[in-house]
């Protein structure tokens, strides 16, 4: 069963699972991100996203990001009784850190795609409950550094807001991650609710129009995508 809690300085989210837990995960979400690009570009930046984070989720199941090995539980009696050898004591997890803003963005991206999915998408779906109780997790792993209401209008934020190929402006979500990540710690907490806001409402925010128009005039300027556009970048050595 996959775990997440936020790291020490709050600046991402653990993820901590076996190798079946990640292997099962990264298969459900490519299950509505699809494997062909999006003809859209914007659509297309936005799954691109998404990959971001199963790149990191692939290379984790991959051993090429940490490893914890842990006691199995099992007593000599258990043990015995289920011919397993005495001498094997541990089991092996698999973990990576996630940058907070850039999870909470894909939970928005992601409703997208579910939306776009061309089969109907029931509760007995077992790709998007695997999804869903992983986004779950992210969204109850932030009741360490907010309050119990604060976490209840997270999850309605959430709920009521979806990114669509018109407002998505990858510079904007890059400036919000990037900025988020050199905050001091105390600061992220004080500013998590703020980050959220402009996450899911990016359209209600000046700053957005103004870094919207310096993008286009840029890739216009440049002749190239709007998408291609750097943007920010993430410090050299983060501190999680």
């Amino acid at each position: 069963m996959i775990k997440v809690k936020l790291t020490e300085n709050y600046t991402g989210v653990n993820i901590v699972g076996t190798f079946d837990d990640f292997y099962e995960l990264y298969g459900s979400i490519n299950y509505f991100l699809g494997y062909e690009e999006s003809p859209d570009i914007f659509e297309e930046d936005m799954r691109l996203h998404i990959l971001g984070f199963l790149y990191d989720l692939r290379h984790a199941y991959q051993g090429s990001r940490d490893i914890l090995v842990v006691d199995n539980g099992l007593t000599d009696e258990e043990k015995e009784y289920f011919g397993i050898g005495k001498s094997v004591k541990k089991d092996v997890l698999y973990s990576f850190c996630y940058i907070l803003p850039d999870i909470l963005t894909d939970i928005l991206l992601f409703k997208h795609f579910l939306k776009t999915k061309e089969k109907k998408i029931n509760e007995f779906n077992t790709c998007y409950n695997n999804v869903m109780a992983f986004y779950s997790k992210v969204i109850d792993a932030l009741q360490e550094i907010l309050t119990e209401n604060q976490v209840k209008k997270v999850r309605k934020m959430l709920s009521n807001s979806v990114i669509s190929e018109r407002n998505w402006l990858r510079q904007w979500f890059m400036k919000l991650s990037t900025e988020y990540v050199k905050m001091t710690k105390k600061k992220r907490q004080k500013e998590m609710m703020h980050i959220l806001e402009k996450i899911c409402d990016s359209y209600l925010y000046d700053e957005y129009y103004d870094i919207k128009k310096e993008v286009e005039e840029f890739a216009k300027d440049n002749e190239i995508l709007v998408t291609e556009v750097a943007f920010g970048e993430y410090p050299k050595e983060i501190s999680w």
